[in-house]
């Protein structure tokens, strides 16, 4: 899989390649190696001061002068998102130096059927500004470079490299399937796990990602080493009324063999005489035995904001949150109470920073 913005880019329904003011030399891995010294920066010592005197501030406070250590329990949201480009060489780094132990890497496809890490096939005007430029949004100007004669994936590279752990999603496409009539799903959901096994990525460092719930399906039969791990995307309680629906659900994923489900943060919270308590979603999760890991922390601004115009992740708490402290208090439910094995977040710093205060996941 290749990182494309804003170190190099790639127009992809089109099949058009362009290239910002970063050289492409910049995604070079020559002599990186894993982060030995992880820094948090301001945010999460920000967070914990913004908290309420109680136990929960007490114990994070006493973690303030610890020396922070990756943790698998914080993944990176396509990087360190909050501040730098999705997918980007350098959002990544700022990721790995925040101590997320796993690198997500969004995977769509190109017009030649080349595998990059991008959020979807139309979203180059998301991170760039190829769509302003004509010569770019009509010229190569840094040659694409695909992975092959041994030589590993960009991003594949990159995670390794850092000693970190991969969870590719393989997105679902934008255009009709099969594409140009014989590119299947399949072959689609195949070509991830084939460029995966070709760079030597050990399965048990892999999460495989799909919303779509056949990906999940066929990876469990023809991949079960990666399929054992891999998470479904849950979106089916996203439409109103419909989380009953989806808490019934949980029955069938794990009879079918799935082990990890992946819904958005929402599902699994809720509010009980102003308190925020582990949601019915997540309390059948865990009565069947699945592994949960939740999706998307530092996504949604200020909780000043959140409080008084509503959020998608914080909808069924939007009247207990008031202050970007309560960050915590909602990723202490979720570990303490829900048991989540990981969470994703747009900024690892605060993830990682909660993981080394309670011992989760910790690299040694």
């Amino acid at each position: 899989m290749h990182i494309l913005s804003p170190s190099v880019l790639t127009a992809l329904l089109a099949g058009l390649l362009a290239a910002s003011q970063v050289t492409a030399s910049s995604v070079a891995f020559k002599g990186l190696k894993p982060i030995k010294q992880v820094q948090l920066g301001p945010r999460p010592y920000y967070l914990v001061d913004n908290l309420e005197d109680g136990p929960l501030k007490k114990k994070l406070a006493s973690c303030m002068d610890k020396n922070m250590k990756t943790s698998s329990w914080s993944i990176a949201h396509r990087g360190g998102s909050l501040q730098f480009p999705e997918h980007s060489r350098e959002s990544y780094m700022a990721a790995a130096r925040m101590g997320a132990g796993v690198l997500e890497c969004d995977v769509a496809f190109t017009k030649d059927r080349e595998l990059v890490c991008r959020h979807s096939q139309c979203d180059l005007h998301t991170t760039t500004n190829i769509v302003n430029i004509p010569e770019l949004n009509a010229k190569c100007t840094t040659p694409f470079s695909p992975a092959k004669d041994g030589k590993p994936a960009e991003h594949l590279a990159l995670t390794h490299a850092l000693g970190l752990k991969h969870t590719p999603e393989l997105k679902t496409p934008e255009v009709k399937m099969p594409f140009e009539g014989d590119y299947t799903q399949k072959k689609y959901a195949q070509q991830m796990i084939d460029t995966i096994i070709e760079a030597r990525v050990n399965p048990k460092d892999v999460f495989l990602q799909s919303f779509l719930y056949d990906d999940i399906l066929y990876w469990l039969k023809a991949a079960p080493a990666f399929g054992k791990q891999a998470l479904y995307l849950d979106n089916n309680g996203d439409a109103p009324g419909s989380l009953p629906s989806a808490v019934a659900n949980l029955k069938r994923y794990a009879k079918d063999g799935v082990k990890y489900i992946a819904p958005p943060i929402n599902y699994l919270v809720a509010n009980k005489n102003g308190t925020i308590v582990p949601s019915s979603y997540a309390q059948e999760a865990k009565k069947l035995g699945l592994k949960i890991i939740t999706w998307s922390l530092e996504r949604s601004g200020p909780i000043a904001d959140v409080h008084k115009s509503g959020n998608f992740y914080y909808s069924p708490i939007q009247e207990i949150v008031t202050k970007d402290g309560d960050i915590f208090h909602v990723l202490d439910v979720l570990w303490r109470k829900v048991g989540v094995a990981g969470v994703f977040s747009d900024w690892a710093a605060t993830t990682t920073y909660y993981a080394n205060c309670f011992g989760i996941g910790l690299k040694k």
